[in-house]
């Protein structure tokens, strides 16, 4: 079987209905053609209704939302909802601070967790909770990597 193509009247007919707010999955359904016969023939045209389906959706969703919130008797549920989505003093917020410097002239392959148990081997991660200089006896990561040994994935320290 050979691949399907869409044709410009679909894509233009697709873009219309997403743009009034239908899903574009279910827009290329309704006038006979799929997504996929769309990024055939245009990737670049198929991202961008991609794109506007989800802006689009979005912006149905938010119309929604003011509806449910603005109802005489809303749910309260909805209201945390619509008030985390309209104002940044009410979203959850997770924060998640990294700072330091990090040094390293390895040539070889090694995992995340054997550099975090060098680092705590050789107290550098005291020394970026400082986050200034090195703590006294601490030598900074550019003093202890060229001479640092070499390591395989068996011989970690006990943490």
């Amino acid at each position: 079987m050979s691949p399907q193509y869409a044709s410009e009247d679909q894509i233009q007919a697709v873009e219309t209905a997403v743009l009034e707010g239908i899903a574009p999955d279910v827009a290329a359904r309704k006038v006979g053609t799929t997504l996929s016969a769309i990024k055939r023939i245009d990737p670049h045209r198929h991202g961008d209704l991609i794109a506007r389906g989800r802006e689009v959706r979005r912006a149905v969703v938010d119309e929604r939302m003011d509806e449910l919130a603005k109802a005489d008797d809303p749910n309260p549920t909805v209201v945390v909802a619509w008030a985390k989505a309209n104002h940044e003093g009410y979203r959850d917020t997770t924060k998640l601070e990294i700072s330091g410097t990090l040094e390293h002239e390895h040539n070889g392959r090694f995992s995340l967790v054997e550099l975090a148990a060098l680092i705590k081997e050789r107290g550098i991660d005291k020394q970026l909770e400082d986050g200034s200089r090195p703590l006294p006896g601490v030598p900074a990561a550019r003093e202890i990597l060229p001479g640092a040994p070499e390591r395989t994935p068996g011989d970690l320290p006990a943490a």
